[in-house]
């Protein structure tokens, strides 16, 4: 499940062990989350002989020992950002799986390492006024986990990040997505 993640592809520095640009990162992170975009700059600058500002900043999260995600920047310099122009958060999650990203430590959804942990996972979940992290469409009013298929397809102009309740949101006027059902 998880990879040595590159922060700058290893496609745009040749450097495999540069302790300072590794983090620890899912798979999906690596090939959903980076890849695509280290392919675009990669062949922008290949086919041009352009050159991109670019730079990959990991998440961290109070004293968590694994980054959330990545911010992703690119902005090509000698067409002022028409051709290479974006700014992105992908989420360091794996489908399927659970992370605790103050250990790394991770277990399948539905399971835990032990009881206690499945005792609270249940509670967590059937408490709606707990803290989660949740991605709002500011366009459709919906909410949804950041794992969910449909955040893939939302427009960044109507994308916002959330932490907080689930009653806060509803709250808020926001209804629960009904693919992933936050």
């Amino acid at each position: 499940m998880y990879n040595r993640c590159h922060l700058i592809g290893f496609q745009l520095t040749a450097e495999n062990a540069n302790e300072k640009n590794l983090i620890t990162g899912t798979r999906y992170l690596n090939i959903e989350g980076m890849l695509p975009f280290e392919n675009m700059v990669a062949d922008y600058v290949q086919e041009t002989g352009n050159h991109v500002l670019y730079r990959v900043t990991p998440m961290y999260e109070e004293n968590n020992l694994v980054a959330s995600g990545v911010l992703m920047e690119g902005y090509s310099v000698e067409d002022n950002g028409t051709d290479i122009q974006f700014c992105v958060y992908s989420y360091n999650v794996q489908p399927g799986i659970i992370i605790d990203y103050s250990t790394g430590e991770s277990y399948a959804e539905g399971t835990s390492s032990n009881n206690e942990e499945t005792s609270q996972t249940t509670e967590t979940t059937n408490n709606t006024s707990s803290t989660a992290d949740y991605i709002l469409n500011t366009n459709t009013h919906k909410f949804h986990y950041p794992t969910c298929s449909s955040v893939d397809t939302m427009k960044e102009s109507n994308t916002d990040y959330y932490t907080g309740s689930r009653d806060d949101l509803i709250a808020q006027g926001y209804d629960p997505c009904g693919r992933c059902k936050p």
